[in-house]
C-alpha cells in the first residue's frame, strides 16, 4: 500500500491522503482506518486518531493492537480513564502479553493518581522484560509518590545499572539527577557512552 510506505518515510500527510483514498474505496477495511489513525497520532492530530482507532475497532473488534494505539493517543490527550479502558481492552486481547502495554496503563494510573495500581502494571511490565531500565524507572518514581523510599532507590539504582549496560545516555543523566534529587548513591557516566 503506497500510504504505508509514505507512513515509513514520515511523509504523514501524503500517507493520510492515501489511507483515506483507501477508506473510500475499501470502507470496511479496519487496517486502513488504524493506519489513518498511526499518521493522525504522529502528527499530533489526537482527535482524529482516536476516530480512526476507534472506527478500527467497530469493524474488528478483536485487535488489541488498535486498542493499544487508541490508549496511547487518550494517554497524549490526558484522558487518563480511557487510556486505561483501552490498554485494560488490548492486555485482555493479546495472547502474548506486552510490557510496554503494561507499563503505559501503569503510566496512565500514575497520571491518574492511582500510585498502588500503577506500581502493580510496572511491576508485570519488569516480570515480562526484566531488564529494562524504564519499567524500574518508573516504578522507582512512583514508590517515591507513596513515600516508600528504600524500595524507590532499590529500583533507581536497578534502572540505572541497567540503562549503563545498553549505555543509554540520557536515562543515565536522567536517573542520576532523580536519585540526587532524593539523596540516592548515583554513577557518574563512563566516557564513550553512545546516545
Amino acid at each position: 500500500m503506497r500510504g504505508n510506505a509514505k507512513y515509513r518515510l514520515t511523509l504523514y500527510p501524503e500517507a493520510t491522503d492515501d489511507y483515506t483514498d483507501a477508506i473510500n474505496l475499501k470502507p470496511d477495511e479496519p487496517d486502513y482506518h488504524y493506519w489513518l489513525g498511526m499518521a493522525k497520532y504522529d502528527m499530533k492530530q489526537l482527535d482524529e486518531a482516536k476516530e480512526s482507532f476507534s472506527n478500527a475497532i467497530d469493524l474488528k473488534s478483536d485487535n488489541g493492537s488498535y486498542y493499544r494505539m487508541k490508549g496511547h493517543a487518550c494517554y497524549m490527550a490526558e484522558e487518563y480513564e480511557e487510556a486505561i479502558d483501552c490498554f485494560d481492552r488490548a492486555i485482555n486481547l493479546e495472547s502474548n502479553r506486552s510490557a510496554d502495554t503494561y507499563y503505559w496503563r501503569g503510566a496512565a494510573k500514575y497520571d491518574d493518581s492511582r500510585y498502588l495500581d500503577a506500581i502493580d502494571d510496572f511491576t508485570l511490565a519488569i516480570n515480562l522484560s526484566p531488564q529494562d531500565p524504564k519499567f524500574y524507572r518508573a516504578r522507582g518514581m512512583t514508590k517515591r509518590q507513596i513515600e516508600n523510599f528504600e524500595e524507590a532507590n532499590d529500583d533507581l539504582q536497578t534502572a540505572l545499572k541497567f540503562a549503563e549496560e545498553i549505555k543509554d545516555v540520557t536515562l543515565i543523566d536522567q536517573i542520576n539527577r532523580e536519585l540526587r534529587r532524593f539523596g540516592g548513591v548515583q554513577v557518574t557516566p563512563r566516557k564513550g557512552y553512545a546516545g
